[in-house]
């Protein structure tokens, strides 16, 4: 006997307006857990700290009590790629674990980690809890589920490539239908399909979100030239491994077939607005979206977008010894200046509902892990045997920009990178070169 919904994991902005509206909202309790974290802390997670809300220990607190009573699983994430040796250095290690108790103390038992030393101590240590894995554990494989079940932890985020990878994934639920861990993925993030900077990015984030200081600077060089590459070639916008609402049905009839609960879905993105959240919820609820895809994708963010409390804009002449003068103070401004119009991007559409009947290819045992994007990765003027053209087919059908708001907002991007890259962008480079 399966469940008649969907179960999904939620991203909070601590919000209690957006808690308010999924207890109301969602009548079929779909929305079994919801996670987030502290803006910075000694284990670090998967945003950097600079775009996350503010919240302290007793706010958290709260916001935990409010689930717990609306019978909803409060989920801490302890998820960076790396915990940069904190779980096995002396000192790091009694502050690493006091933490995690201090947590537990305030009735927190859920936690979501990619350590597996920390999955098997927490596992140990405390009786009552529920692990899930993350996604930077990078889990692509039977095996790599096998070894965290047999480690302990009760859900398994997926990596991106099971997404529409049909016969892969209907194999790992096949295999775990009677067990009790969780098979997961994460629909609404908005990576490059199989994208080369995940981890280095990944490992960036990891170090901005535990070590964050406010006179610091965020360049993010790999989510630039993620966007980029989309913004460049639509194609990879569709071919981006992305589960629209209306889609949630084929998963779920995959799961009904097998006989299995065992699959669930998580809905990103914390360090967005309740509105967004919102959207987000309706969307995937109703399983349908009249609009645009990108406005319930990890599409980057306008400020009136983000979490309440990030993103405030500060004026220049208020900035004379402080922190944000300290941040300026080793770069190009220029450079920097420029850095800050490429994230203002340009408007760009794609029609939901024109994607209607887009999975069909991939539920048909159709494998992009043996084939190259046309038009996105592969070079308009190259020929490949293993080319495919689908979803740029498709994106010609269902996404409009304006082609001269896209080539100046390139134009500035490229130069960006460049800056970056050719380390112009800092004033030591200028220096060092007259």
């Amino acid at each position: 006997m399966t469940n008649d919904f969907i179960q999904y994991d939620l991203a909070t902005n601590f919000d209690d307006e957006l808690l308010n509206y999924v207890i109301k909202r969602d009548t079929h309790h779909q929305i079994k857990s919801i996670f987030g974290k502290l803006k910075a802390d000694i284990a670090g997670g998967g945003r950097a700290a600079s775009i996350l809300p503010d919240l302290s220990i007793k706010q958290l607190k709260d916001h935990v009590s409010k689930c717990t009573d609306a019978g909803i699983e409060f989920n801490y994430l302890l998820n960076p790629i790396t915990l940069n040796d904190a779980e096995i250095s002396a000192e790091k290690n009694k502050q690493l674990i006091d933490f995690i108790d201090s947590l537990y103390e305030i009735g927190i038992r859920s936690f979501t980690v990619n350590s597996p030393y920390l999955c098997k101590l927490m596992k140990k240590r405390y009786s009552d809890i529920r692990i899930t894995v993350g996604l930077y554990a990078v889990v692509m494989t039977i095996q790599q589920i096998q070894y965290w079940v047999n480690m302990g932890a009760d859900e398994i985020t997926l990596d991106h490539i099971f997404n529409r990878n049909f016969p892969l994934l209907r194999h790992v639920l096949e295999v775990f239908k009677d067990t009790n861990v969780k098979i997961r993925l994460i629909a609404n993030n908005f990576c490059l399909h199989e994208c080369a900077y995940k981890i280095n990015h990944a490992c960036n984030i990891a170090s901005q979100s535990v070590n964050y200081k406010k006179e610091d600077m965020y360049m993010d060089y790999s989510l630039l030239n993620c966007t980029y590459h989309k913004v460049k070639n639509k194609s990879a916008m569709l071919s981006s491994d992305w589960i629209r609402p209306e889609d949630i049905k084929v998963y779920k009839k995959m799961a009904d077939d097998i006989g299995t609960d065992n699959l669930t879905i998580k809905l990103v993105e914390r360090t967005r607005s309740t509105s967004y959240l919102k959207r987000v919820v309706d969307a995937y609820l109703s399983e349908s979206y009249d609009g645009n895809l990108l406005d319930i994708l990890n599409w980057p963010m306008s400020d009136t977008e983000r979490a309440v409390g990030v993103g405030k804009k500060v004026e220049k002449e208020k900035c004379k010894d402080t922190p944000f003068d300290k941040k300026v103070m080793p770069y190009n401004m220029d450079k920097l200046q420029q850095y800050g119009r490429v994230m203002q991007f340009p408007k760009i559409y794609i029609d939901n509902k024109k994607l209607d009947g887009f999975i069909d290819h991939f539920v048909n045992n159709f494998n992009c892990r043996q084939l190259i994007c046309k038009n996105n990765i592969l070079p308009v003027e190259s020929e490949c045997a293993s080319q495919c053209p689908y979803c740029d087919i498709w994106a010609d059908k269902a996404i409009t920009v304006n082609e001269d708001e896209v080539n100046q907002w390139l134009s500035v991007a490229a130069n960006v990178i460049n800056s970056i890259e050719d380390r112009t962008v800092y004033k030591d480079a200028l220096l060092s070169e007259v």
